[in-house]
C-alpha cells in the first residue's frame, strides 16, 4: 500500500487511477494536525509516502528514513517558487534528496528551476480532472477567457490584461474566478463556478489566457486544451502560445480572432499524454506497483 498526503483538493484526481486497493488517500491539514508520534506510527505500516505538494517537517522526513521508507516529495508550482525564494528550504530539500528522497515535479519548466539551483528531480505529471473528448463549438463571437483569481490580480498580471483589453474594446475579456466591476466596459468578472462546469465556461470562448508570474501545470490550462482553445500561458507547452507582455497578447489575438477551426492539435495532444491511463501508469511506475 502506498500512503498518499495530499491536499484533499487533489483526492479527485488520485481517485481516478482506482487504485483504492493500493493506496490510501490522507488530508495534508488533518495530517500536520496529528502529533509526530502518530504520523509515525501511521506511515510505518506503509512501504511508500508520498508527499503531493511535497512538503513535510524535517523529524519526520528524518524518522521515516530511518524506518526504512520510501519517501517521495513532489513539488507543484507554489511548492518551487517557495523554495526559489529561501536558502533555508533550498538547504532542506537538498538534504532531504540526500537521505533518500525522490524529488519529483509536474512540469519541465519547474524541474529546470531546481536544476539552477542545484537540485534534480523528475517529472511526472497530475492532472486533477478527467482528459475525454468533449464536443465543443466555435462560438459565435470572439471573445477571451482570462484566470485571474480574484484577490492575486499582481500575481496574475491584471494590468497586463488592462491594458491589452484597451487596445481591443471591441473584444470582451472575460475574467475568471472574479466578482468585482472593472473599470474598462470590455472587461467583463465571471464568478466562482462550480467544478462541473469550468468546461462549459471555457467552451463559450475561442481563446484562453493564463499569464502568472509562476506557475506548475494548471488543469486551466489542460482543460481549455481538451476544449480545443486556443492558449496563452506565460511558460511553453506544446501547442500553446508563449507569452506574457502587452505586444506579445496582442498579436496572439489578432492572429487567432481571425481562424475559423479551433486548435484541434491541442487536443489531440493533451488527450494522448493527459489521459487517465497514461498519467496511472506513470505513477504505478513510481509507486512500483507494476
Amino acid at each position: 500500500m502506498i500512503l498518499v498526503i495530499s491536499h484533499k483538493g487533489f483526492h479527485p484526481g488520485f481517485k481516478l487511477f482506482e487504485l483504492s486497493d493500493s493506496i490510501n488517500l490522507k488530508d495534508k491539514n488533518e495530517w500536520r494536525k496529528l502529533p509526530l508520534i502518530k504520523r509515525l506510527k501511521i506511515a510505518s505500516q506503509y512501504k511508500t509516502i508520498h508527499y503531493f505538494w511535497g512538503r513535510v517537517d524535517f523529524l519526520e522526513m528524518l524518522f521515516l528514513q530511518i524506518l526504512g521508507r520510501k519517501v517521495i516529495l513532489h513539488f507543484i508550482g507554489s511548492d518551487v517558487l517557495m523554495i526559489l525564494k529561501s536558502k533555508s528550504k533550498q538547504l532542506k530539500t537538498k538534504l532531504y534528496k540526500l537521505l533518500g528522497a525522490k524529488i519529483l515535479v509536474v512540469h519541465k519548466n519547474l524541474a529546470e528551476e531546481l536544476q539552477s539551483i542545484g537540485i534534480e528531480s523528475k517529472v511526472v505529471e497530475f492532472v486533477n480532472h478527467k482528459v475525454e473528448k468533449i464536443h465543443e463549438v466555435i462560438p459565435g463571437e470572439f471573445s477571451i477567457l482570462v484566470y485571474i483569481p480574484e484577490g492575486k490580480e499582481d500575481f496574475y498580471n491584471l494590468e497586463v490584461i488592462e491594458e491589452t483589453a484597451k487596445l481591443f474594446p471591441e473584444i470582451k475579456f472575460n475574467i475568471f474566478p472574479y466578482g468585482d466591476n472593472f473599470s474598462l466596459s470590455n472587461m467583463i468578472p465571471i464568478k466562482p463556478v462550480e467544478h462541473n462546469k469550468v468546461i462549459d465556461l471555457i467552451n463559450s470562448h475561442k481563446l484562453f489566457i493564463r499569464i502568472p508570474k509562476h506557475d506548475g501545470l494548471p488543469n486551466t490550462v489542460i482543460e481549455a486544451l481538451m476544449c480545443s482553445r486556443y492558449v496563452v500561458w506565460s511558460y511553453e507547452h506544446p501547442y500553446v502560445y508563449k507569452a506574457d507582455n502587452v505586444k506579445e497578447i496582442s498579436e496572439i489575438i489578432n492572429e487567432v480572432k481571425n481562424k475559423n477551426v479551433l486548435n484541434v492539435e491541442g487536443k489531440k495532444y493533451v488527450l494522448e499524454h493527459y489521459n487517465t491511463e497514461s498519467m496511472k501508469n506513470k505513477f504505478k511506475e513510481i509507486w512500483q506497483l507494476n
